[in-house]
């Protein structure tokens, strides 16, 4: 795949920067290469380094197996709602069946109390870098990336999970021995389950997600989103792996809030003349406003943007239609070859009252937003130090 060729470049360079902060990084952690954290990882070196934590190469020396070990730095008297939310990556990632999420083997703690989890070590990069290095992605690549991501989110969303938090930086690219590409999704920190509700993760009027890829809904209420939301976040995902920028963008938080509420975001086709009617239609599906008219399930979703993907594709959306009608979940089978429908299908989710008006939102998201996010609006737009992710030279 020539997207597959032309990403080899970014590789290269991200592994590059992978060796400065390797070169940096250990004795500034305390760390020194072939120690031993809690008795079974053999250090090698630094991955990478975020605000909270770090991504070390490690050796499981009875295994003979290298993983990355993702440490937690912070206080965990302190930072509880911090320690949780990584635990609960932790425990949510190791239940995952799917590859394409990042397997989790091991959690512990170091020799200094911090809480590490062993991960498969991965070899590539995030969509973010993709986008910012190289620009919009082909019709094909970025349709076949989104649909692997809607199989990992079918399992997800069976299991009552809702990530809340997808985007291009937390979607992994990682190159297999055929050529191809396989995408991991990382960071399940903040996901919630449907049925439950955790206050050390969600504190009332807390900012839960990545502003640009949240949800009219979870605008209002993060604690209330389904699956749907993190649908809209893939529908944003894609708009930007298209276009180069996402759809949705303001000058301050609350005016970009009110816009992901009531306004219509550029045309596809405007942005980018090679996409057809049809995707723009599935993208404009994704990013309806009212979950009700949004697609029903990520099963669903990858059905529709297997036409337009690699030929692989369509079986792993026919895979992710099976996980979901294996547990009863809204979802239609995919067509056959050759087949394309003259239209998306219809959501079966029962309908909702109609949007309120654009001025109408705008008024009641500029009160809300006044009163009890401006904290967050200063640290959302912020070039904060984002937790790496599991990337190494080296394979999986």
């Amino acid at each position: 795949m020539e997207d597959v060729r032309s990403l080899a470049s970014i590789f290269d360079e991200h592994l590059e920067l992978t060796a400065t902060v390797a070169a940096e990084g250990l004795a500034s952690l305390g760390l020194v290469p072939g120690e031993l954290i809690d008795g079974r990882y053999q250090v090698e070196r630094v991955v990478a380094v975020g605000g909270m934590g770090t991504i070390v190469a490690a050796r499981h020396v009875g295994m003979d197996r290298r993983v990355a070990l993702k440490i937690l730095h912070v206080d965990p008297v302190r930072h509880e709602g911090v320690r949780a939310r990584f635990e609960r990556e932790a425990k949510i990632s190791a239940m995952m069946e799917s590859e394409h999420v990042v397997r989790v083997f091991h959690v512990g703690r170091t020799a200094r109390g911090e809480p590490y989890m062993a991960m498969e070590l991965l070899e590539g990069t995030d969509l973010e870098v993709c986008v910012r290095d190289r620009g919009p992605l082909s019709v094909t690549f970025a349709c076949t990336v989104m649909v692997q991501a809607c199989e990992a989110l079918a399992e997800a969303h069976v299991r009552g999970i809702v990530h809340r938090d997808l985007k291009p930086a937390n979607l992994f690219v990682v190159p297999d021995p055929a050529g191809l590409v396989v995408v991991k999704v990382l960071d399940f920190g903040i996901s919630k389950r449907t049925s439950t509700f955790d206050p050390k993760l969600t504190a009332a009027g807390a900012l839960v997600g990545s502003p640009l890829y949240m949800s009219p809904e979870q605008v209002f209420d993060p604690g209330v989103v389904d699956a749907r939301s993190d649908l809209w976040a893939l529908g944003v995902t894609l708009y930007e792996l298209l276009t180069g920028a996402p759809p949705f963008t303001a000058a301050t938080l609350s005016e970009l809030f009110a816009s992901i509420a009531g306004d219509t975001p550029p045309q596809l086709r405007s942005m980018r003349r090679d996409v057809s009617p049809e995707l723009a239609r599935i993208v404009a599906r994704a990013l309806a406003k009212n979950p009700a008219d949004r697609f029903a399930s990520a099963g669903e979703l990858a059905t529709a943007l297997s036409d337009f993907a690699a030929p692989e594709a369509r079986r792993v959306a026919a895979r992710a239609v099976r996980i979901e009608r294996a547990h009863g979940a809204p979802s239609s089978e995919p067509p056959s070859a050759g087949e394309r429908p003259s239209r998306p299908p219809t959501s079966s989710a029962p309908p909702r009252p109609r949007e309120r008006p654009k001025r109408r939102a705008r008024a009641i998201l500029g009160l809300v937003l006044t009163a009890g996010v401006a904290c967050a609006a200063l640290y959302a737009f912020q070039p904060a130090p984002r937790a790496p992710s599991p990337t190494a030279e080296g394979g999986r």
